[in-house]
């Protein structure tokens, strides 16, 4: 056998390569195509170079050769390029046995990989043509002849594929069959038939094309479509199907439990060895004009995770964490939602606009799981612009689409405009579709859900939720809102339903009381972030309203990010390890502000100072250095412009702690209705939270690490202090 072994190596470059780490050298050099490279130059002779990888294919490989004796082309037009690669289970010998009768060349791999074998096999090619076989498989009489006869520098040529299932059954009227079958005759371009490219088999192309590219021997499957995608950027390139008729010219494909089409669905094979062929057909495709036939390559990739994912919403979870590691959120999640969604979702922001509000819904989106199509308003006028923040609900977005209205809180005639335009395009897409099952609205702007309003008014049967993330007719203070009605359709409509409930001796002033009345009613599930939101919007309406809200009302939080949505964009941000550093994010109103802090801080004795970093980000920069100036606290407190979402959330998981401050209610509000939206994020962060709070509020009732209270200056400092000495013994121990 050692004797055999020597022979069979005789032309190959691993004859003076017999030490491990040199064989792994030259995989290397293989794999940077420097080897194939060298190849380009060599001369090529009239004929079909056959390459031929082997591995394990004892008990298959004698019908094959068989099959290669049986070719009715000529020999001296072809030749078989042998690559056994890995351990030899047999095959060697049966090979050797065919030595006079076939033109075979073998070379040997002792590393087992497949493309890597085909490329070191297209290195050795010296024939003008080539084509590929696999060693379990056969082919019939007239294969080689058929392709022969038409092949031709810039074309690529198609046979017949026939499947031999595990019992033997000769099966023509496959899914691949009949597409090459309903082509013969014609010469197209491959981009018309991407499908030619995803896989080994029943083709012969120019071996100069061959040589231009190289197996990807990282891939454990999907190498073959990625090869032969390259071929989308040969100018030129034609596909030739042969005409019908020609007997016997078929490659037969035998279909064991290790073929693709059988192999068991696994997070593996359906998921991670998709996605890697992805960013590789990605790459190919990132230089090409036309983009057509790499996209309906990555499209059947895609399929492989669809049906791994089916409905179950935990399986897209761990996709997305995969898909997020692999920087292919927007190339992948266009595409796997295209034409999914059978749920609509309305929220007059939405990302990429950088604002609270459609930051929240893109987090309730995640959470509810539903693959939606959402309308949004273009608020590109009055807002930043954020595009990561899509990544928090990218995995259940089939579409977004934006309504051309000027935006606007409290002008009827506009949020009209807008709720017009997004029924009209919910209507045209609920047609496409079917309809919608559910449709989901979010305000602290009420154009989400006039929007909602009339969209359901035209389509009763959608289940329609709405959230309130803030009392809607009420200012923060709790001074009524100011927004002037205008008496237009929209208008009319909405009291003609509130009549018809029976509520129309609510007092209907503003726009914003309209909104929230025609919700109140026409909605099915009404959603508040806390109890006290819920008393505090229904204190002043009649009991048999507050009835009717309470039995469809739901008290939900805001929604939490996933854990790996903390490490999804990096800060930097320079945190000093000797310091306490506390992080206090948000914008300052006359009841909600950091004076009480800043006076503590103040009191803190020079040791306790030297400890002390407060980082504070906020678009009120100015006013806030002002602040620090007024109190002297320039070596301890600093001042930043708001950091995007995603750094945000970074940034509160690297911190020692987070503040939030309540809102004061004051006499202006009976009672706090509100509940700080970044108390969801810091929740997910695993950092401690300091609240400083609002008697009776939402938030002083959450299970939080430190609190004070607003109203008394001495529990804030009581509470910093505990904080320094805490953290000192954390870094201590």
């Amino acid at each position: 056998m050692k004797d055999l072994r020597t022979d069979l190596l005789a032309n190959s470059i691993l004859r003076q390569q017999t030490a491990r780490d040199q064989e792994l050298e030259w995989i290397s050099t293989l794999q940077s195509q420097s080897y194939l490279k060298a190849g380009r130059t060599k001369s090529l002779v009239e004929g079909i170079s056959i390459i031929l990888p082997v591995w394990h294919a004892r008990a298959t490989i004698e019908r094959l050769l068989l099959s290669l004796i049986e070719q009715s082309l000529d020999q001296s037009l072809f030749e078989i390029v042998v690559v056994c690669n890995g351990e030899d289970d047999g095959s060697v010998s049966i090979l050797e046995r065919y030595r006079n009768a076939l033109p075979l060349r073998v070379y040997h791999l002792d590393y087992a990989n497949a493309g890597l074998a085909r490329n070191y096999g297209i290195s050795l090619a010296k024939r003008e043509y080539m084509t590929f076989v696999d060693a379990d498989d056969a082919l019939e009489a007239h294969f080689l002849e058929s392709l022969w006869s038409h092949a031709s520098r810039d074309t690529v040529v198609v046979a017949p594929i026939v499947n031999i299932d595990q019992n033997g059954e000769r099966r023509e009227d496959n899914d691949l069959n009949r597409q090459i079958l309903a082509h013969a005759g014609q010469t197209v371009s491959p981009q018309s038939v991407p499908w030619v490219f995803g896989f080994n088999a029943c083709k012969l192309f120019a071996t100069r094309l061959a040589n231009e590219f190289s197996y990807n021997s990282d891939l454990k499957s999907g190498e073959d479509l990625v090869f032969f995608a390259h071929l989308f950027a040969v100018s030129h390139l034609k596909v030739v199907f042969p005409q019908g008729g020609v007997a016997d010219c078929s490659y037969l494909r035998y279909m064991t439990s290790d073929s693709v089409s059988r192999q068991t669905e696994s997070f593996d094979f359906n998921v991670r060895q998709r996605l890697q062929c992805i960013r590789e057909l990605e790459e190919i495709g990132s230089s090409l004009s036309d983009r057509s036939g790499i996209d309906a390559l990555i499209s059947g990739q895609l399929g492989f995770i669809r049906r791994y994912v089916g409905e179950d919403g935990d399986r897209l979870d761990r996709v997305a964490e995969c898909v997020a590691e692999a920087n292919l959120d927007t190339l992948v999640w266009q595409r796997f939602n295209r034409g999914r969604a059978r749920d609509l979702v309305i929220s007059y922001c939405f990302p990429p606009d950088s604002d609270t509000s459609g930051t929240i819904a893109a987090k309730a989106v995640a959470e509810r799981r539903r693959v939606v199509d959402v309308i949004s308003n273009d608020m590109s006028s009055v807002r930043g612009q954020d595009p990561s923040v899509v990544g928090l609900c990218a995995p259940w977005i089939d579409s977004v689409v934006q309504v051309a209205s000027r935006p606007s809180f409290n002008n009827w005639a506009l949020i009209c405009d807008f709720a017009v335009k997004a029924r009209a395009i919910a209507d045209r897409q609920a047609a496409a579709k079917n309809g919608y099952a559910t449709l989901y609205t979010r305000a602290l702007w009420v154009g989400s859900h006039v929007a909602g309003a009339l969209y359901k008014i035209d389509h009763p049967t959608v289940q329609w939720t709405a959230e309130f993330s803030d009392p809607l007719r009420f200012e923060v203070d709790g001074a009524k809102r100011a927004g002037a009605l205008t008496n237009n359709q929209i208008q009319k409509q909405f009291e003609s339903i509130i009549a018809g409930y029976h509520f129309d001796d609510v007092p209907v002033q503003t726009l914003f009381d309209l909104t929230e009345l025609i919700t109140f009613i026409l909605a099915d599930e009404l959603i508040f972030t806390n109890d006290n939101q819920l008393s505090y919007m229904l204190m002043d309406y009649p009991e048999k309203v507050q009835t009717f809200v309470r039995n469809k009302a739901v008290v939900r939080p805001h929604p939490t990010p996933s854990p790996r949505f903390y490490h999804y964009e990096d800060a930097h941000y320079y945190l000093r390890s000797e310091f306490v550093n506390i992080g206090y994010f948000g914008n300052f109103y006359k009841n909600r502000g950091l004076g009480s802090v800043f006076q503590s801080i103040a009191r803190l004795s020079e040791h306790e100072r030297a400890q002390l970093k407060l980082h504070i980000f906020t678009n009120s920069v100015d006013a806030v250095h002002t602040a620090v100036d007024q109190y002297h606290l320039q070596d301890c407190v600093i001042v930043n412009e708001y950091l995007p979402y995603f750094q945000f959330l970074n940034l509160c998981s690297k911190l020692d702690v987070v503040m939030l401050n309540d809102v004061e209610a004051g006499s202006g509000l009976p009672l706090n209705p509100f509940l700080p939206s970044k108390l969801s994020d810091y929740k997910g962060s695993g950092t401690k939270i300091w609240g400083i709070t609002d008697s009776g509020s939402p938030l002083s009732r959450e299970p939080i690490a430190y609190r004070s209270r607003i109203s008394e200056p001495q529990s804030v400092l009581g509470a910093l202090r505990k904080i320094l000495l805490d953290c000192q013994r954390s870094h201590e121990g």
